[in-house]
């Protein structure tokens, strides 16, 4: 009786250490453009994902200006607000813009608990949205979409440069993070089906040099 109680019990430890294989994280970093380039119809947003038997949940950090309005003179920081995914694509989509993706990567639990805790500011509303935030006082508080995701793994905001904005920023933010990739920085985008996004026609792209980000590559704050 004993003995069967052993196998019993190894047996559920097996099973659970299977299902808790199923359990994976990932990130994707997006963008769109319209073509020809205008930096005021250009934006940076990211995705962390939880797969967890089959099943698929995300958070999206895509800081917006609350009137959906990018102001070029907004002196003044305005209020914002965080788009949710499905939103992001469907203003690209409707306004035929061209719409960009890295990944998704798989990442560590431990980056995708960090990720939420940072789109948490930006939901609760303690942070406002200014275009070109680099160039503000209150760096700690005021984001563009960009420096929104930038400030999940450092401080300072980055130059970014009026053809910078779009594509070119979003490469970047996914290469300086590409550290913290598992699975050899290999694209998952079987990922996408599972949060119905095939639909969407992204034009993929991968990770650029190292050396064309510098040698100090950003790592995510604790």
């Amino acid at each position: 009786m004993y003995s069967l109680l052993l196998i019993s019990l190894f047996s559920f430890a097996q099973q659970d250490v299977q299902i808790s294989k199923t359990e994976k994280y990932y990130f994707a970093v997006m963008s769109w453009e319209s073509q020809p380039y205008d930096p005021l119809k250009t934006h940076t947003f990211a995705t962390v994902i939880h797969m967890k038997d089959g099943k698929a949940e995300q958070t999206t950090l895509s800081w917006f200006p609350a009137t959906e309005v990018v102001r070029p003179v907004q002196i003044l920081p305005e209020k914002g607000t965080n788009l949710s995914l499905e939103k992001s694509l469907e203003f690209a989509t409707q306004n035929k813009l061209r719409v960009s993706l890295w990944g998704p990567f798989e990442v560590s639990e431990k980056f995708y608990d960090s990720f939420k805790l940072h789109v948490g500011k930006f939901d609760r509303g303690e942070v406002a949205y200014r275009p070109c935030s680099g160039i503000s006082v209150n760096k700690d508080s005021v984001f563009d979409c960009a420096h929104a995701v930038e400030n999940f793994y450092r401080k300072d905001q980055s130059f970014i440069g009026p053809m910078g904005f779009g594509d070119e920023v979003s490469a970047r933010i996914a290469t300086e993070l590409s550290g913290e990739y598992l699975d050899g920085k290999k694209p998952h985008p079987e990922v996408l089906e599972k949060l119905g996004l095939d639909k969407y026609p992204f034009t993929k792209k991968d990770l650029i040099l190292p050396t064309a980000v510098g040698e100090d590559i950003k790592k995510p704050r604790p």
